[in-house]
This record gives C-alpha cells, structure tokens and sequence, in this order.
C-alpha cells in the first residue's frame, strides 16, 4: 500500500510539473508571436 501511494504521489507530481512546462512553453510562444507580430507593425 505504502509502495502504491509513493507512486500515485510520484504521478501526480509529474503531472504537475509536466503541466507547469506545457504552460511555459505556450506563454513563451504566445509572447514570442506577439513580440514579432508587434515589432512587424512598428516596422
């Protein structure tokens, strides 16, 4: 039982952080997009 809810556990951590890098990733492409398509306007 121990062994079970160290993996649950371990799961749900690495679901986590996969999440979290997800969302990094699409907030860093977002801003990379709007930057460009910003700077395209000024220019």
């Amino acid at each position: 039982v121990g062994s079970n809810k160290g993996a649950i556990i371990g799961l749900m951590v690495g679901g986590v952080v996969i999440a979290t890098v997800i969302v990094i990733t699409l907030v860093m492409l977002k801003k990379k997009q709007y930057t460009s398509i910003h700077h395209g306007v000024v220019e």
